[in-house]
């Protein structure tokens, strides 16, 4: 489980599919504090599961039916990610209980903004708001 709140921006190295499976490369830092392989990192949203830790990034495996169904098509080498790590469940936390688990991606077709609320509405007309400002919903990048 996440919180949704983003502790830094990593940077995709490569990402490699082999059929129906493959290795996403993340440059980060902060999140690697405490990781250990088989922790779960949230990148764009979309939890991963580490298989392996460099100094300065990780590996995680991802079937391609992710790359498929999230934000992650559109990443290339170069490419900025949101990373969080999963929350610790001994602990306060903030933010919001996310689970990292994508159905699928949509198309922000308005933006709405009045003081504290801002949301949005996707390609099927369904409103999603949030009470939060600068806020971020589910692993969505307004571009």
């Amino acid at each position: 489980m996440f919180t949704g709140i983003v502790e830094e921006k990593g940077k995709v190295r490569y990402i490699q599919l082999t059929g129906e499976s493959g290795i996403l490369a993340v440059k980060a830092r902060k999140v690697l504090e405490g990781t250990r392989i088989g922790d779960s990192i949230a990148v764009n949203g979309v939890c991963l599961t580490v298989t392996s830790i460099q100094p300065d990034g990780f590996t995680a495996d991802v079937m391609a039916e992710t790359i498929r169904r999230s934000s992650l098509g559109s990443c290339k080498a170069g490419s900025q990610v949101n990373l969080e790590r999963a929350m610790a469940a001994d602990g306060r936390f903030g933010g919001h209980i996310v689970s990292g688990h994508i159905d699928g991606t949509g198309v922000i077709r308005s933006l709405f903004f009045f003081e504290y609320v801002s949301g949005c509405k996707g390609n099927e007309g369904r409103g999603i708001s949030t009470n939060l400002r600068g806020g971020f919903i589910g692993g969505m990048e307004i571009y």
